[in-house]
């Protein structure tokens, strides 16, 4: 009879641990602080939120300070937009080619919109220094890409003449005729209708042989636009200032950061065009 009534004694010994327990626990939560574990993690939780206002208050203080010297920069730059304008347009006028801060491995004719190599990244010829295939040079420039832009072609003769007869010409020229200077003074270039073309004293006739140094050129930013014309002195419609502003358009729109021949307007427009919007975003 005793040996039947362990297992019942044991199950009820369990049962009064458990109530034992939870009844702890309620005591510790009814005398909330005066009870010793409570009271060290009341502590512990006091540091905690002292440490953290603490820090909230240094945060808010930076931001503050942040808040206003980006209100402060903002003043500038919009005391700085309306005069500014103008004398970027002015720089404009004063300029035909461009090299660009964050797009350094190309320039740009104002002319036309075109882009051409920068021939302090760029090799007219092959890693072997020789002359370029015409061919060649066909599967070559669809895997050209030159500062994200890509899809290169080669220029047509009257486009290369364009770059190297008229005012202000390509900035690499070198020597008596129209030579380029690259890793060696370039006689001769690819062409899309001569296929190659001499640069010497009967310029421009054809080459003989379908090899030459490779100057391709991009006009992926202006092609399918009336650019060329709208920017030209010529054009019966547009005034000066009109005509300044397509090319400051093209600038912006494809996000270039020009460098002007006045360093003064090359920080300018960085200000205007790439601070300002930044500041606005915030």
């Amino acid at each position: 009879m005793e040996e039947a009534q362990m297992p019942e004694l044991a199950d009820l010994t369990k049962q009064r641990d458990v109530l034992l327990q939870k009844l702890r626990a309620i005591e510790e939560n009814c005398e909330g602080i005066e009870n010793e574990h409570n009271a060290c993690r009341v502590q512990e939780l006091n540091v905690e939120q002292s440490q953290l206002l603490t820090k909230k208050s240094k945060l808010q203080e930076e931001l503050e300070g942040i808040c206003r010297r980006l209100a402060a920069i903002s003043d500038e730059i919009d005391q700085l937009s309306g005069t500014g304008m103008d004398r970027i347009l002015d720089a404009i006028k004063q300029q035909r080619w461009y090299f660009f801060k964050n797009k350094t491995k190309v320039v740009m004719d104002k002319n036309t919109g075109f882009l051409w190599v920068n021939l302090k990244y760029y090799t007219c010829l092959d890693k072997n220094e020789n002359d370029i295939n015409y061919n060649y040079a066909h599967t070559l420039l669809p895997k050209m890409d030159l500062d994200g832009f890509k899809h290169w072609r080669l220029p047509g003769s009257s486009e290369l003449r364009y770059i190297l007869e008229t005012k202000e010409a390509f900035p690499f020229l070198t020597g008596t005729y129209k030579q380029i200077a690259s890793n060696r003074p370039l006689t001769s270039l690819l062409c899309s209708d001569m296929k190659a073309m001499w640069l010497d004293s009967d310029y421009p006739r054809q080459c003989s042989t379908d090899s030459a140094p490779l100057l391709p050129c991009y006009d992926g930013m202006v092609n399918g636009s009336d650019y060329a014309n709208n920017v030209s002195p010529k054009h019966p419609i547009y005034s000066e200032r009109e005509r300044l502003q397509f090319t400051l358009n093209l600038f912006v729109k494809h996000g270039l950061w020009p460098v002007f021949n006045d360093a003064d307007v090359t920080q300018l427009y960085k200000k205007i065009y790439f601070e300002k919007p930044a500041c606005e975003c915030q």
